[in-house]
């Protein structure tokens, strides 16, 4: 069961006393420190930030699918087949997580970058210049080979190098001794095309309006049906909301931290009037004649306008 019971009006954040820091689940020392004003969203992270998680549990229909978790939807919009979608709109937001780290992009599509142009690993470009970087070491009369007037140590450090992209960065890679490329290929994440997503059978463009109005609907749906996200949202006026944890980068996520945190402030701050009626409704602490008064107070102030 989720707490919402009253917490301190400021994020927990890093602290500095390490004789009072708390044990976090690995038995490992978790840090705090009082920032005044912030939120920072988190799934395990105190009220209100982990209800406004996409991983906290909710319940609501988005175009006849039921939706147990904004991650679970998310990770879904991955999937081109329907029924497997459907599935994972009904995972929790842990184990939707985790199946989506099973759907993985193509190699091929991976970006590479050299002399400053982009291409696909899956390219007729990049088959060419991988050939030619062979002809050039099978001429090597060294401990290095030039290719396009750059020093190469091996095929294996340009290949590792055409992975980043920035020019002295690529540069200390082409120069590594083979032993060094394993550890320092530990430390390279490759870029992707902005993917394809699907949606009920459909192909919709990653970078296109049509995507960003489904994520406004999907959020739409959860305010309109969770109470607690309602509650949460209103909890948390006057503080800055803050993802740490997302990505900026529309290649590397479904959903960028912008994205995200430009839904919940436009939640907030627009829909004032709407949850204070759903609420007054849904709210198991909320008397029906309290609805009453409150609706009619409203339209009091609609008519002398």
């Amino acid at each position: 069961m989720i707490n919402i019971s009253n917490t301190p009006k400021a994020a927990k954040i890093i602290s500095i006393n390490p004789n009072i820091q708390p044990k976090n689940k690995t038995g490992k020392t978790t840090e705090y420190k009082y920032l005044n004003k912030i939120y920072d969203i988190k799934a395990r992270g105190a009220y209100p930030s982990n209800i406004l998680s996409n991983f906290a549990p909710t319940s609501f229909k988005i175009d006849g699918v039921k939706v147990k978790s904004l991650e679970g939807f998310l990770q879904s919009l991955k999937v081109n087949n329907p029924e497997t979608q459907r599935k994972m709109c009904l995972l929790d937001g842990f184990e939707a997580k985790k199946m989506s780290k099973s759907i993985k992009q193509s190699e091929n599509d991976m970006l590479l970058f050299w002399k400053g142009k982009t291409f696909l690993k899956g390219s007729e470009k990049y088959k060419e210049l991988k050939q030619s970087v062979i002809e050039a070491s099978k001429k090597a009369e060294g401990e290095f080979f030039n290719f396009e007037g750059e020093m190469i140590s091996s095929v294996n450090a340009f290949l590792m190098a055409i992975k980043v992209n920035n020019p002295e960065i690529q540069n200390l890679i082409l120069k590594m001794p083979q032993e060094n490329l394993k550890t320092i290929s530990k430390n390279i994440t490759p870029k992707y095309q902005i993917r394809d997503l699907y949606w009920n059978g459909k192909v919709i463009k990653r970078d296109s309006k049509e995507y960003e109005e489904l994520l406004d609907k999907a959020y739409k749906q959860r305010f309109k049906s969770d109470f607690l996200f309602r509650k949460a949202l209103k909890d948390s006026k006057g503080y800055t909301l803050i993802h740490s944890r997302g990505k900026t980068d529309i290649s590397d996520t479904v959903l960028t931290q912008n994205e995200f945190l430009d839904r919940l402030n436009d939640l907030r701050a627009n829909n004032e009037l709407k949850y204070k009626l759903l609420d007054a409704i849904y709210s198991p602490y909320c008397k029906f004649k309290e609805f009453i008064k409150l609706l009619m107070n409203k339209i009091s102030e609609y008519i002398e306008q």
